[in-house]
């Protein structure tokens, strides 16, 4: 071993604390390098931890855009619902998913007796709308789809001429859309003959004879789909 070398190693030591002001600046830079070095290890987690925070929040954000587009639609189709809200329900009156033949006599007969005329006969068929052969057909300017039932109403009513106008124009008002096929009227004149004194009266009676066949309809193809 060289003693000069190990001599000259001792001096440059003895150098860095030869004087108070030399230990002063050599302890402090020994501190500064400690403390960089301690603070990048302590400081790299946190970053990572800052790099992961903004990138959820920039998830969270586009995620919050995307909802508040999805309530504006919701919200638009809210209010699209309670504008046809009170219209469903008519629909539902004016094409229901059976033909409910109990109820439909029950409203018919009274209101040919609201006009003072009389029933005679009422009769129902149903059947299936086939496009082939009723692919005119409709309701006013509503044509008939394969998915519609099809329910036939053939009745006779006995009745005055204006009764008889009178019902046939209530029937436009009716909820469910009637459709009349078919209609014919005979007058029928009965004569009836009373005495009083000498003196004998005529009088006469003029009844009109209707049959109507009408057709109304159902979903009940579409319902069981």
């Amino acid at each position: 071993m060289n003693p000069n070398v190990v001599h000259y190693k001792r001096n440059i030591f003895k150098d860095i604390f030869k004087t108070s002001q030399r230990k002063t600046y050599t302890t402090l830079g020994v501190t500064i390098i400690l403390v960089v070095l301690l603070s990048l290890v302590a400081i790299r987690p946190t970053i990572i931890k800052i790099g992961e925070i903004q990138s959820d929040i920039k998830a969270k954000e586009k995620l919050k855009i995307e909802l508040e587009d999805k309530l504006k639609t919701l919200t638009i189709l809210d209010q699209k619902y309670r504008d046809y809200e009170q219209i469903i329900p008519l629909l539902d009156q004016a094409i229901p998913a059976k033909s409910d033949t109990a109820s439909l006599t029950a409203n018919i007969s009274e209101l040919i007796k609201s006009y003072g005329m009389t029933l005679n006969s009422i009769q129902f068929a149903d059947s299936v709308v086939s496009t082939g052969t009723n692919a005119n057909q409709g309701i006013g300017n509503l044509s008939i789809k394969d998915d519609l039932g099809l329910t036939k109403i053939s009745l006779t009513i006995d009745g005055t001429y204006e009764g008889i106008k009178s019902f046939i124009k209530a029937l436009e008002s009716y909820p469910r859309p009637m459709h009349i096929a078919r209609f014919s009227l005979a007058s029928n004149m009965s004569s009836s003959g009373s005495k009083s004194g000498n003196k004998t009266s005529n009088s006469s009676t003029v009844s009109d004879n209707v049959s109507i066949n009408m057709e109304v309809y159902t979903l009940q193809k579409a319902t069981t789909k």
